[in-house]
C-alpha cells in the first residue's frame, strides 16, 4: 500500500492544526489515495496468452481526489529494479479522468500478454492531478504454449490464446488404422477411427473362422463341437463334405431329458421312452412350480409366478451369514446369464476367521446352481479403495476381478485377482486351451477401476499401477487397456493419478474416464485421447447413450460420503462425442437437495433418478422420484412415502458409497429402493407398487428385471427376493444402472 504526498501533508496540518492557527491552509480537507496490491505477480503466462491482475484504488483521506492517468511506467528502472517488457502490459477498465470521494474505490485491470520467454518487470503508475502519484511493481514470467497434440489422428489439436486451453477439431475423412488389425479401411469420422470387419471363411464347417484382432490375421481353428446335434442317439464327427451324424445301435440306453418317460433307449437314430400314467409324480426341475406330475408325457405343474399378483414376493433365497448378517452385494458383483442364472459374488467369513469371496450361482425360484470359493487378495486386511467386478462373457463364462488399494501402513500397494469360471462354475484353467484362453491371474499388480465386456470378445479395464512400488500415491499412474479375445493388448493409454481413478464405461466409439479432476474421453478403435475436461469427482460409472450422444454422471467432492451436503452434489450431463458439457442438475449447488441414485436413461429419452432433501443441519428429510428432459428441465417430481430414521446411518447400506441402483424396464416403469421401502414407479411419474422390508433391506439392493418377469432384489438380511411384475423386460435399449453381463454390461454399442 502507497500513500500520496499529500496524505503525509494531512497527517503534518493535523499534528500542527491541535496548537495554533493555521495560516497556511493545513486544515483544509485533504484525500488520500491508496494502491493495491503494490507488487502484482502474473506468474507463469503462456506466450499470446493474457494473464490479468485487478487493482484497487481507494481514497482513504477527508478529501475528494481526482485520478488523471493509470499508466504502465517506461522507464528504464525503478528501485533499483530494471523495467522490461512495457509494451506487453496494458491498463483495463480506466476511461479517463474520475473524481474519488473520500471512503471511494474502485479497480481497475492491468493485462500482461507475453510474447517472448521472458522474465518481464514493469509498474503502473496512478497519477492525480495534482501531481501526486501511487505506483505497484509488475511482475511476469512468459512460458511456452502448452503442448496439444492428443496423439489421436483423428484430431487436430491447437493451442488458442484467446481461451487459454488446448482446441480440438475432428480431421474427418483422414485415413486411419485401428488397433483392432480385423478392422480395415479406417477413416475418421467424430474423432474416431471407423471401418468395415474383415471376413474370414475356408468355407469348412468343421473349422471355427476367426480374425486374429492383434495381426489382422485368419486363423481357422478346427471344432468337432460345431457338429454337435445334440442327439444323444448319434454319433459326431467331420468328414471332407462336412458334418456326419451316424446313429447308434438300437436300443442303447439314453436320456430324452423327460421326467415323465422310462426305459428310455435309441430307436433309429432317436431317444425314445414310455410314458409314465398321468398323475405320476415328477420334477421338472424348476423351483418355481408346484405340485408337478405327468400329464399326456410331460411333467406339469402351478408356476407360482403366474398366479401372484404384481409387487408380491414369490420365493426367498437366504444366503449363509458366517459373519455377515447384512448383505454386501454390490451393482457390479452380480449378473445374469442369458437362460436366467443370477450370478453373486458374497462375502463370508469361515470358521477360523478366514475371509472368503463366495462366486454362487441361483436359478429360477432360489435354487442353488453352484458355489465356488477363493481367499480374496485383502483377506483380513483393511484396504482404502476395493473394486469388484462380476460379468458373464459370450461363451456363458463367469469373468470375476477383484482390485484392492491397501492402505498407507500397508505399503499402498495396488493389487488385483481375476478369474474365468465355466457357466457351471468350475474353474477355468490354461491348459484347456480355446475354452478357458484366459485362465487364473491371481494377485497381479495394479488396482483395477473398472472393467467392460464387448461383443467382439476384446476387454476394455481400467488399472492404477505403481511402477516403482512407492509409498507415494502421487507417482501412481492410471492405465486403461483394450485386450483382444486371446488376451494381447491392443491399446494401452496411461495418465498420472493420485491414489485412484475411474474406468467409467463404454459408449460405442467413446472410453469414458475420470482422474485427477479431469473427466474425458478415449477412442474405443485406438486408445487415443479424444478430449478431457477439468471436472468435479465422478464416481465408479456413468448412464451413457451412444444413441443420444449423452452422458451422465453425479459429481461431487473427492473422498467425502455421498449424498451428504458435503458430498455428491450435482448431476453433470455431457456428449459424448464432443465432451461439451449439456446441463448440470440442480444449478447451482443446492445444499438441502441433491442426487441420491446415479442417473439412468430409459430409451424413450428421458432422465431419471432419486434426490434427497436436507434440513439446514444436513439431515436428510425427504425423497423424491425426478424425470428430467434431456435438456436438464423437470418433467416430473414424485414424492417418495419415507420416513427417514433419526439416525439417517440405519437407512443406508454399510458401505456409504453404495446407494440405490435403478433399474428401467422396456415399458419405461422403473423400479429403485431406499432404507426398508422399494418402489415401482411409472413413466411421467407416480407409484405403481411399493414393497417393505422389516431390515432397512433395499438401500443398497440390485434390481434385476428377468426375462420372465421377475425382479431380484438383494436386501439386507442375506436374502435374494423374486418379486412379480408385469412382465416386461430390461430395458436393453437404455442405459440401467445394473448392466454387467453380455446383453446389460458398461458397453454401450
Amino acid at each position: 500500500m502507497t500513500r500520496t504526498r499529500a496524505a503525509r501533508w494531512a497527517l503534518i496540518a493535523g499534528l500542527l492544526g491541535a496548537c495554533q492557527d493555521d495560516p497556511i491552509g493545513f486544515s483544509e480537507l485533504r484525500g488520500e489515495l491508496v494502491l493495491s496490491p503494490t507488487d502484482a505477480d502474473f506468474g507463469e503466462v503462456p506466450l499470446q496468452v493474457e494473464g490479468r491482475q485487478t487493482f484497487t484504488l481507494a481514497n482513504e483521506g477527508t478529501g475528494s481526489l481526482r485520478v488523471e492517468t493509470i499508466a504502465i511506467d517506461s522507464g528504464d528502472a525503478v528501485e533499483g529494479l530494471t523495467l522490461s517488457g512495457a509494451g506487453i502490459f496494458r491498463v483495463e477498465s480506466f476511461e479517463g479522468a474520475e473524481v474519488l470521494p473520500p471512503g471511494g474505490a474502485r479497480e481497475f485491470v492491468v493485462v500482461g500478454q507475453p510474447t517472448e520467454e521472458l522474465s518481464y518487470r514493469s509498474r503502473v503508475v496512478v497519477r492525480t492531478d495534482a501531481g501526486d502519484e501511487v505506483s505497484a511493481i509488475l511482475r511476469l514470467l512468459g512460458v511456452p504454449q502448452p503442448p496439444c497434440d492428443d496423439d489421436n489422428p483423428c484430431t487436430e489439436n491447437r493451442f488458442d490464446p484467446e481461451s487459454n486451453q488446448c482446441v480440438v477439431a475432428f480431421a474427418d475423412g483422414t485415413s486411419c488404422q485401428p488397433a483392432d488389425r480385423c478392422i480395415i479401411n479406417g477413416v475418421c469420422a467424430r474423432g474416431v477411427c471407423r471401418g468395415e470387419s474383415k471376413v474370414c471363411e475356408d468355407d469348412d464347417v468343421c473349422t471355427r473362422d476367426v480374425c486374429r484382432q492383434s495381426d489382422g490375421q485368419c486363423v481357422f481353428l478346427e471344432d468337432t463341437s460345431r457338429c454337435d446335434d445334440d442327439n444323444p442317439c448319434t454319433v459326431d464327427s467331420c468328414g471332407p463334405d462336412g458334418c456326419i451324424h451316424e446313429p447308434i445301435l438300437n436300443g442303447e440306453p439314453c436320456d430324452d431329458g423327460n421326467e415323465c418317460t422310462v426305459n428310455d433307449a435309441c430307436f433309429g437314430g432317436s431317444c425314445l421312452g414310455a410314458d409314465l400314467a398321468d398323475g405320476a409324480a415328477c420334477d421338472d426341475g424348476d423351483s418355481c412350480t408346484v405340485n408337478t406330475s405327468c400329464v399326456g408325457g410331460s411333467c406339469v405343474g402351478n408356476d407360482v409366478v403366474e398366479i401372484a399378483d404384481e409387487g408380491e414376493v414369490v420365493f426367498n433365497f437366504v444366503l449363509p451369514s458366517a459373519g455377515f448378517q447384512r448383505a454386501f452385494l454390490h451393482r457390479r458383483e452380480m449378473s445374469l446369464s442369458n437362460d436366467g442364472v443370477l450370478v453373486g459374488l458374497d462375502h463370508r467369513t469361515e470358521p477360523g476367521g478366514s475371509f472368503q469371496h463366495v462366486v454362487f450361482g441361483m436359478k429360477q425360484c432360489g435354487t442353488a446352481a453352484f458355489e465356488y470359493r477363493y481367499r480374496p487378495p485383502d483377506p483380513n486386511a483393511l484396504v482404502r479403495y476395493v473394486r469388484r467386478a462380476l460379468q458373464i462373457d459370450t461363451k456363458g463364462h463367469i469373468q470375476v476381478i477383484v482390485g484392492v488399494r491397501q492402505l498407507p501402513e500397508n505399503g499402498y500397494r495396488p493389487e488385483t485377482t481375476s478369474f474365468e469360471l465355466k457357466p457351471d462354475g468350475t474353474l477355468c484353467l490354461p491348459e484347456e486351451g480355446d475354452v478357458c484362453r484366459r485362465g487364473r491371474r491371481i494377485k497381479a499388480p495394479g488396482g483395477e477401476t473398472g472393467w467392460s465386456l464387448t461383443p467382439d470378445g476384446s476387454q476394455l479395464s481400467g488399472v492404477v499401477v505403481n511402477p516403482n512400488d512407492s509409498t507415494d500415491p502421487s507417482r501412481d499412474v492410471f492405465t486403461i487397456l483394450r485386450e483382444d479375445r486371446d488376451g494381447n493388448i491392443l491399446w494401452q493409454h496411461n495418465r498420472l493419478t493420485r491414489n485412484w481413478a475411474e474406468f467409467l464405461g463404454v459408449a460405442g466409439p467413446r472410453v469414458l474416464f475420470w482422474s485427477s479432476g479431469r473427466f474425458g474421453a478415449l477412442d474405443f478403435a485406438t486408445g487415443a485421447q479424444v478430449w478431457s475436461r477439468q471436472t468435479p469427482f465422478i464416481p465408479k460409472e456413468m448412464a451413457l447413450s451412444t444413441e443420444l450422444d449423452l452422458g451422465l454422471a453425479r459429481t461431487g467432492q473427492q473422498g467425502m460420503r455421498p449424498g451428504l451436503r458435503d458430498g455428491y452434489q450435482q448431476v453433470i450431463a455431457v456428449q459424448l462425442l464432443s465432451g461439451d458439457e449439456i446441463f448440470r442438475f440442480p444449478d447451482p449447488i443446492d445444499e438441502r437437495y441433491a442426487p441420491r441414485t446415479d442417473p439412468v436413461i430409459s430409451s424413450d429419452g428421458r432422465i431419471l433418478l432419486m434426490m434427497e432433501r436436507y434440513d439446514p443441519s444436513g439431515q436428510p428429510v425427504g425423497l423424491e422420484w425426478v424425470e428430467l428432459t434431456l435438456e436438464g428441465e423437470v418433467a416430473s417430481s414424485t414424492p417418495l412415502p419415507y420416513q427417514h430414521p433419526a439416525d439417517p446411518t440405519l437407512a443406508r447400506h454399510e458401505d456409504f458409497f453404495d446407494d440405490p441402483y435403478p433399474t428401467v424396464a422396456d415399458d419405461g416403469i422403473t423400479y429403485v429402493g431406499y432404507g426398508d421401502s422399494f418402489w415401482a414407479l411409472n413413466p411421467g411419474g407416480g407409484i405403481r407398487w411399493t414393497l417393505t422390508s422389516t431390515t432397512n433391506g433395499f438401500t443398497g439392493t440390485v434390481p434385476l428385471l428377468r426375462d420372465d418377469g421377475v425382479l431380484l432384489l438383494s436386501t439386507t438380511s442375506r436374502e435374494i427376493v423374486g418379486v412379480k411384475t408385469n412382465g416386461a423386460a430390461m430395458d436393453t435399449e437404455a442405459w440401467s444402472s445394473f448392466r454387467n453381463d453380455t446383453r446389460r454390461t458398461n458397453y454401450t454399442p
